[in-house]
């Protein structure tokens, strides 16, 4: 498929995992200290991932306060 990371180009990256980011599948790069690096599995994604993160910018703020701002990212398994 055109614009598809595969397991083999998303190790060259980096990427520890497979992900999902409210749905969109995603390669995940764990890092020290809690931090990620993220990417979309098929690149058209990355505008999708873009509209949400910011509709969560806005929404989470208005739902939840008193929580900091993060990336509701699910980590699924290993590569």
């Amino acid at each position: 498929m055109l614009g598809y990371v595969s397991v083999k180009e998303a190790k060259k990256y980096g990427c520890t995992h497979h992900g999902s980011y409210y749905g969109i599948p995603v390669w995940l790069d764990i890092l020290d200290q809690g931090s990620l690096v993220m990417m979309a599995k098929w690149s058209p994604m990355d505008y999708a991932i873009d509209c949400v993160s910011v509709l969560e910018g806005i929404i989470r703020p208005l739902r939840f306060p008193d929580e900091p701002n993060c990336f509701q990212v699910k980590v699924l398994r290993e590569i």
